[in-house]
């Protein structure tokens, strides 16, 4: 039989004097927790928060939250690693921000101190206050220094081994440090149950939530490409895996990488080019989410939006497209130079201002497309869906070569995504909709179309290009086919 789960004692803090009051002797230790407990903040996120230069740090930052890691490090406890890779990070695009710290915690230690919680312990006299924290040493020691110099730090996270504090717990760590005995005779006030090694080691823990303690995520603004998307629009799915690279990027590959004569300076082109179009694009599901709020009666729109909105900024969502743009410019440039050969410096240049500006093209008829969509009437809103669908696939022939296949390719998986969006938009359930199986339909249905409109033989078509896209839309179909019919399964049982 599995044992039940142990519930934390929690105290309230208008009752904690009274509570420390009544254990009835004088502690050899009083340990507290530091972040939200002693320092009404979480250290971590303040030192990401004033590491400079800030646009680096929340890049770096937001590219491994999107790639996550920390999951490789251990399947089981990722979180032990997340937060010293982070700050691995923040230090070597920001190693002067170590040295600068000191100086800003020395500032701002007092202006976040528990001050009741000082008082409460205070009243019982300890023979030590001392703290320990999962937080790292060289961020809590100055504000701890900045708070009371006689307060030592006893257990803290280091830049070399902070994922061992988390795999061994507090209460061992501080065992080592002060010894058992007088473990026994202390307590702990902390605000989180992942000290409840710490808490049971002791004479006496106290979980409290202090309501005036702050956690706020640091190294979010501004929001890089796919940020929003990921943590707003798509919360709850993998979308970078998924939805850019394994439904986007693939058929674009497919359309018009795969049989280009110079297959990776286009494929880096594409990614770029890709990347670029949904730095702005997202600009389109903010005001989406911004203006479903104001005027529709039921606006779908996640509860991220109000922790994550803020930190959306269209004017750097800009930017990043442009920069973005002409990375994918430069690089779909010399592909073709290495093709093509160079016909002197200039005409190179003028060959990369004209790429750029298709890419900064297809970006701005696809905002516009998307201003026009958010200002329609949600009922009305299927018609530039489609254009948005077409934009967001067939809209890269602007940028790229492709040819009467790849094209067909790029507006099958387009009615593919469109289908879905009207079936919502009236209403239906649109979750177990095959799309690729409808893709392939659609591509099936038009390519003896497209064979009678070049006036050539079906068979010249039949290519190896057709071939590889066949294949791709065959397997992703087989795949909604499986989960259809596992679905089915699932409704007999129930209903059996």
């Amino acid at each position: 039989m599995a044992k039940p789960a142990i519930v934390p004692d929690w105290t309230d803090e208008s009752d904690l004097a009274q509570r420390l009051q009544d254990i009835g002797f004088r502690p050899a230790y009083a340990v507290l927790d530091f972040d939200e407990t002693l320092w009404l903040r979480n250290s971590t996120e303040e030192f990401i928060r004033f590491a400079r230069p800030s646009i680096i740090v929340a890049v770096v930052l937001q590219i491994l939250g999107l790639l996550k890691p920390w999951r490789l490090c251990s399947r089981q406890n990722p979180d032990y690693y997340r937060d010293w890779i982070r700050i691995w990070a923040v230090v070597l695009v920001s190693p002067w921000s170590v040295i600068a710290w000191r100086n800003h915690a020395a500032k701002i230690g007092r202006a976040h101190v528990n001050a009741g919680l000082l008082r409460d312990i205070a009243a019982i006299r300890p023979e030590r206050i001392v703290v320990a924290t999962y937080g790292f040493d060289f961020i809590v020691k100055p504000l701890v220094a900045a708070i009371d110099p006689g307060m030592e730090v006893v257990v803290a996270s280091s830049l070399r081994d902070a994922p061992r504090l988390r795999a061994i717990g507090k209460g061992y760590a501080l065992e080592c440090a002060i010894g058992a005995d007088d473990l026994t005779r202390s307590i702990v006030v902390t605000d989180n149950f992942v000290d409840q090694d710490l808490c049971s080691a002791c004479a006496h823990g106290f979980y409290v939530r202090w309501p005036e303690a702050v956690y706020e995520q640091a190294g979010l603004t501004p929001m890089i490409p796919l940020a929003y998307t990921s943590k707003v629009k798509r919360p709850k799915e993998n979308y970078l895996l998924n939805g850019l690279l394994g439904y986007d990027f693939a058929v674009l590959w497919l359309a018009f990488a795969v049989f280009s004569p110079t297959i990776l300076p286009f494929t880096v082109a594409l990614g770029f080019y890709l990347l670029a179009f949904f730095a702005v694009y997202e600009i389109g599901y903010f005001d989406n989410d911004r203006v479903g709020l104001i005027k529709e009666a039921k606006p779908v729109v996640s509860p991220e939006f109000a922790r994550y909105s803020k930190h959306f900024c269209p004017g750097w969502a800009w930017v990043f497209g442009t920069v973005l743009a002409g990375l994918g410019a430069g690089v779909e440039t010399l592909g073709r130079l290495g093709v093509d050969g160079s016909d002197g410096l200039l005409a190179d240049l003028r060959m990369f201002a004209w790429n750029w500006l298709f890419a900064m093209l297809l970006i701005g008829l696809t905002r516009a497309t998307f201003i026009w969509f958010n200002a329609l009437q949600p009922s009305m809103r299927f018609v530039p869906m489609l254009v948005l669908q077409v934009e967001r696939t067939l809209g890269y022939a602007l940028l790229l070569p492709t040819g009467p296949v790849g094209a067909l390719l790029c507006i099958s998986h387009a009615i593919g995504r469109w289908i879905p969006y009207v079936i919502y938009r009236y209403g239906g359930d649109r979750r177990d909709f095959p799309a690729h199986v409808t893709a392939l339909l659609v591509f099936l249905t038009c390519l003896p179309l497209l064979a009678i409109s070049d006036r050539r033989p079906f068979g010249e078509m039949l290519t190896p290009e057709l071939g590889v896209v066949l294949l791709y839309l065959g397997l992703r179909a087989a795949k909604d086919m499986a989960r259809q019919r596992s679905r089915g399964f699932r409704l007999r049982a129930e209903l059996s």
